[in-house]
């Protein structure tokens, strides 16, 4: 791990213990939200390198709680997992790149683990939504609204509307990101908005007609 560190340090780090899913905030303003099961997957090796490549990637880890947080100097910190693994240094760089690469990289997890023949077996245990939905949303998918209760991988707006969209049919049709607006708590929102347990979400088609 390179010991010059020029990037943004984080101002925040926060452990969300029942949806086990660390907060990070920087000092540029950038703000991450990434699940224990990520940090375990893409954690890093004992010099803090990180195989964003995942030339082996491991299963079995969609319920891993983080045990403990350990600061590396003022530079880094350590990760320990319920399932015994003690990760490399995590270096502010590495968990911003983290952050900022997760659309990337969660996907590339999933299509390895398909690849592999493995089957996730997801938990919803990430908090129960109120969902509403608006004007011509309504009709096509049949309801007003409903309560889901997620998995907890779900954290964020925009992995909601995937989720949704997972559905297929008519959820999958109008429910894309560039076809509605949301709203969390009456308050608009965007597909990094966080999500937390109790929230009202609210699904807007941006062109009504």
């Amino acid at each position: 791990m390179n010991d010059v560190y020029e990037g943004p340090y984080p101002t925040e780090i926060k452990l969300h213990q029942r949806t086990q899913v660390l907060e990070l905030k920087y000092g540029d303003g950038a703000a991450f939200m990434l699940p224990a099961e990520y940090l375990r997957v893409y954690s890093p090796d004992d010099d803090g390198e990180v195989d964003f490549h995942l030339g082996r990637v491991p299963t079995g880890k969609e319920q891993i709680a983080i045990t403990s947080i350990t600061p590396v100097g003022n530079r880094a910190i350590r990760l320990d997992f319920d399932d015994g693994h003690q990760t490399g240094p995590f270096s502010w760089g590495a968990l911003y790149e983290l952050g900022e690469r997760r659309p990337e990289l969660w996907p590339h997890y999933l299509k390895r683990l398909e690849k592999k023949g493995y089957q996730r077996r997801i938990d919803a245990s990430g908090g129960r939504l109120k969902l509403l939905y608006f004007a011509k949303l309504v009709e096509r998918v049949g309801r007003g609204g409903e309560e889901v209760d997620l998995p907890r991988s779900i954290t964020d707006v925009g992995e909601l509307l995937a989720w949704l969209r997972e559905r297929g049919g008519a959820w999958a049709l109008y429910l894309a990101d560039d076809q509605v607006k949301v709203t969390v708590n009456r308050a608009f929102a965007r597909p990094d908005t966080p999500l937390a347990d109790g929230d009202e979400v609210a699904i807007v088609p941006s062109h009504p007609r």
